[in-house]
């Protein structure tokens, strides 16, 4: 069994995860718009999503966030969290959410920004381009030097396996959430007693 916070952290991700989807899809269709559009619908998302519209915020949580969940993580929610009545955003942290969503969507807002309060254009900074998939070429190098380097001398095995120890330090220097495999792959003794 999951311990309460671990379950909560899960929860966490599950939900950042499925409104960067929605955001997304929200960007794509303000595509030919002004630039300006796409901060205005960025400072309105986080707004909307964090509760600072009222009944349509609480809707939109206790609905149609529930059935996206579901849709992209089918055992994401319990039963009682599945309930129309269960009031999901109570139990969210909206600073925690508020972080993780900044980091998945290349959002950022300014430091002292506070997530409780309603956001205005004033505490948003910008959109950076979030590049997707940019890992796997060295990630690939990596991969083939280190299996290269099983079939060499000594002398030669070093040589490879650094330059592979190097690539996969970039790997996680460009997608930070890749540790696990890395550590799979080289140190499954460490997985294994985790």
């Amino acid at each position: 069994m999951v311990s309460g916070e671990v379950r909560a952290l899960i929860l966490l991700e599950v939900i950042a995860r499925t409104l960067k989807n929605k955001l997304r899809s929200d960007m794509r269709s303000a595509i030919g718009r002004d630039e300006d559009c796409y901060d205005r619908l960025a400072v309105g998302f986080f707004n909307f999503i964090l509760g600072h519209q009222g009944e349509q915020s609480r809707s939109f949580w206790n609905g149609q966030l529930k059935s996206d969940i579901l849709g992209h993580f089918t055992s994401a929610l319990n039963e009682a969290e599945r309930d129309a009545t269960y009031e999901l955003f109570r139990h969210v942290d909206p600073v925690a959410l508020f972080k993780r969503l900044q980091a998945l969507t290349g959002v950022t807002f300014r430091k002292g920004a506070d997530p409780t309060r309603p956001l205005g254009l004033g505490d948003f900074v910008g959109i950076q381009v979030r590049a997707k998939h940019m890992y796997a070429i060295p990630r690939i190098e990596a991969d083939t030097l280190a299996e290269l380097a099983r079939t060499k001398d000594a002398q030669k095995a070093i040589r490879l396996y650094t330059a592979a120890r190097d690539l996969y330090r970039s790997v996680i220097t460009l997608k930070p959430d890749d540790t696990t495999y890395v550590l799979e792959r080289f140190f499954p003794a460490i997985i294994s007693s985790i």
